[in-house]
């Protein structure tokens, strides 16, 4: 499940009128049906759809923060993405993936599956606070260092060759 009706949730609890949430994917389906039902029902412009595109990038650098609400992840390239632009993010625990890549309060927030509430308190905090926001958005981009194919094929070559 991708959770993207708590992310939606949790920004509606949100009265700041300077920020932007913007769905972007596949505006089709069964999951677009329920996600769509939701908007109308909230129907807050403040929440913006986006149909997929192939420059997703080019919304991640004009973005500060990314919300990750997924349930459930293998390797979670999205959130890899989004450190890489620059962008604080604030995600799931999920059994497996963001908790390999964040380091809670680091270079990012970690919060507990389902925990719309806390999703809602966390992204306030880093809407409010410039500093915070700073602060793992820097961090985010000297993380992600790690993952790069330079490294991470340096680090299976050892494995296999040592």
């Amino acid at each position: 499940m991708k959770g993207v009706e708590d992310i939606i949730n949790a920004f509606d609890a949100i009265k700041d009128d300077n920020w932007e949430l913007v769905l972007i994917g596949k505006q089709e389906g069964e999951y677009y049906k329920t996600i769509e039902s939701l908007l109308s029902r909230i129907s807050n412009p403040r929440i913006i759809q986006i149909n997929s595109t192939p420059n997703i990038t080019e919304y991640l650098l004009k973005s500060e923060i990314f919300a990750f609400p997924s349930y459930s992840e293998g390797f979670p390239n999205a959130l890899l993405e989004a450190m890489a632009c620059g962008c604080a993010c604030v995600a799931y625990d999920c059994k497996t993936g963001p908790s390999e890549i964040i380091e809670n309060g680091v270079d990012g927030i970690l919060i507990p599956v389902g925990d719309i509430n806390e999703f809602s308190i966390k992204l306030k905090g880093l809407i409010e606070s410039d500093n915070l926001r700073g602060d793992l958005r820097s961090a985010a981009i000297q993380n992600i260092r790690r993952f790069s194919p330079n490294k991470l094929g340096l680090e299976y070559h050892n494995f296999l060759f040592s």
